[in-house]
């Protein structure tokens, strides 16, 4: 079924109205058509002032009144010239039809510390209509829509991917590089430090409650950014909220936090990425949260 903007009021200039459809034919009895309203930060960014859809471009991810322009410190990242690994990978990214901001995320990501950490190289492809972004099990294939705007080209996302592929190179494959035994030594080491917090209270019964979810989004972006909805916070920002909750609801099988619908002990691997993700932003309040996972990661990245 097509998909067309109208205008409720008659406001909008170029944009036909409800009232005009109907004389038209549309919305008659039994008609299967439906209507749902467009947020204003969403027109902003989709729509111009008339009413006629914008060509996507990715400007909008890093200018628009929703997204404040990406910090400083996250630009000009390569100050050097990559390595010969690295130019290959950059090559491979272009063929298989990544954005320049999602290479530049990976590439920013696989540092040459990092390429001999996980000993063999990474890769992505980018597929229409996957929604958000994966890693492959046991793999260092990631997988992102190739549209970034379906998933707000969030670069926080890609580091985000990016250690899982980082875990599922040093644990797993034929030679692993580091014992899993410290890594979860750390996690439980965690697990028993915030069980005294009173801080993670507040995250109690998210992920079998929804509703709970979005209440605490809220309550952590008034508390910590003076913003009352998570849903007006810049992607990192909101980043910042849900990685430490997917964290506590990886250590705790889900009786704390949110992030994934559900939790299990095969998910701790949600922890690792998300510390990875804290470290390589330089989140360093997460080292009062998650002391021992903070010092795990630093031991890997040296």
């Amino acid at each position: 079924m097509a998909v067309k903007t109208i205008s409720l009021t008659g406001a909008t200039a170029g944009l036909p109205t409800k009232a005009d459809l109907e004389a038209a034919g549309v919305f008659h009895p039994n008609c299967t058509h439906t209507y749902s309203l467009i947020p204003d930060f969403i027109f902003e960014r989709d729509y111009n002032p008339d009413g006629t859809k914008k060509e996507k471009s990715y400007a909008p991810l890093w200018g628009s009144k929703k997204q404040p322009h990406e910090p400083e410190s996250y630009k000009a990242k390569f100050t050097g010239e990559l390595t010969k690994d690295a130019k290959k990978l950059k090559k491979e990214l272009e063929r298989a039809g990544g954005s320049p901001e999602q290479i530049d995320e990976i590439l920013w990501n696989y540092t040459p510390e990092v390429q001999s950490l996980i000993g063999r190289r990474v890769s992505a492809k980018f597929v229409s209509g996957c929604g958000i972004a994966g890693t492959t099990p046991d793999t260092t294939m990631m997988e992102f829509d190739k549209n970034p705007l379906e998933w707000m080209g969030c670069r926080q996302t890609i580091t985000h991917e990016f250690g899982h592929s980082i875990f599922n190179s040093i644990f797993g494959g034929k030679r692993p590089t580091h014992d899993i035994k410290e890594f979860y030594a750390a996690a439980e080491a965690d697990k028993a430090f915030i069980k005294g917090k009173k801080w993670i209270d507040q995250y109690f019964g998210c992920v079998d409650m929804p509703f709970r979810k979005e209440e605490v989004e809220n309550e952590l972006s008034e508390s910590l950014f003076n913003i009352k909805k998570y849903s007006d916070l810049s992607l990192e920002q909101q980043w910042k909220i849900t990685a430490k909750a997917d964290i506590l609801g990886a250590l705790t099988g889900g009786e704390y936090g949110f992030g994934h619908i559900s939790y299990s002990q095969k998910m701790i691997d949600e922890a690792f990425s998300n510390i990875y993700l804290a470290k390589k932003y330089g989140w360093n309040d997460y080292a009062e949260s998650f002391p021992n996972l903070w010092k795990y990661i630093g031991g890997v990245l040296k």
